[in-house]
């Protein structure tokens, strides 16, 4: 299939406009939960969102935002829910790091770094056994590629030939602490060639390879039916839990920082009536359910 650039740019726009407003709104503390945001990393949800017709069954770790805003993109249940409020799209249950919308595709969120892995290899075994023909999105960050879940679960999709995407944004950093400290290599991909499993690293500094890697990774799962890694280099611009820039937390350096936002992609190929249609649309419903939440707060005290 064919992917529209403009129209990749356009909405990764949109998800740069609500998470930001979500930022700037946190301070007010009426959100009633930790929030992960991926500001800096929206390009490559932007693309699969183009690809919403595979039947995908996305399982996220923690930082699920971006797989909400892809697939589902209903911004009143998303908002309630980062409120705790009923309205939510799990009721106010779940809150930011449990975010989730089955019936569009993304099955769970989970802050448990990893578990997210075992999830997706155990439905695209299911698909393989009932003659499905969903995509299982095992969806991780570099962290993740330190738990013994994701050697495991690499190991028996290989050998079961399990048609699962193993998607790997590799922003290089858990919490604060930088990649070089962690792993021998930036390379996260070298993982899936010890399991014999086909893979290729992207960026989302280039559009053009990035919706030509993503279209590969897909294509080669669907046809082959066999498990495929995409790992994809990328940079957060927020801190790892919270509403601040990240410029000198941890191993950061402002320096660094400066670095990559001159480098951001979509910084640079902003869609600026999208980004502020994201922003406003985001900051009446922030207002609306900081409202309700402050009535639920002075009820509970009467």
């Amino acid at each position: 299939m064919k992917v529209n650039p403009d129209i990749v740019i356009e909405h990764a726009s949109w998800m740069r406009g609500v998470q930001t407003c979500v930022a700037d709104s946190y301070g007010s503390q009426l959100m009633r939960c930790p929030v992960h945001l991926s500001i800096g990393q929206e390009l490559l949800w932007a693309v699969i969102k183009q690809y919403k017709e595979f039947q995908l069954k996305v399982f996220s770790s923690h930082r699920g935002h971006l797989p909400y805003l892809s697939l589902d993109g209903d911004l009143r249940r998303y908002i309630a829910e980062l409120h705790l409020h009923p309205d939510g799209v799990s009721n106010g249950k779940l809150g930011s790091m449990h975010i989730k919308s089955p019936m569009f595709g993304h099955v769970t969120s989970v802050p448990i770094v990893g578990s997210s892995i075992p999830l997706a290899v155990g439905a695209s075994y299911a698909s393989k056994n009932s003659g499905s023909s969903w995509i299982s999105i095992a969806h991780f960050g570099d962290g993740a590629c330190e738990e013994g879940i994701l050697h495991e679960s690499l190991n028996i999709a290989s050998v079961k030939a399990l048609p699962t995407l193993f998607l790997c944004e590799n922003n290089g950093y858990s919490c604060t602490t930088s990649l070089e400290k962690r792993q021998p290599s930036r390379r996260m991909a070298r993982f899936a060639e010890a399991a014999c499993i086909k893979s290729c690293t992207s960026s989302t500094g280039s559009l053009e390879s990035l919706i030509d890697d993503v279209s590969e990774a897909f294509h080669y799962v669907r046809v082959s039916g066999k498990p495929y890694f995409l790992e994809v280099e990328c940079y957060r611009l927020y801190e790892h839990c919270g509403p601040s820039i990240d410029k000198d937390l941890g191993d950061r350096t402002s320096e660094e920082y400066l670095e990559f936002l001159s480098r951001d992609f979509v910084r640079a190929n902003l869609n600026s009536g999208a980004f502020k249609m994201g922003y406003d649309q985001c900051n009446s419903l922030v207002s609306e359910y900081s409202a309700k939440n402050t009535m639920r707060l002075q009820s509970s005290f009467r």
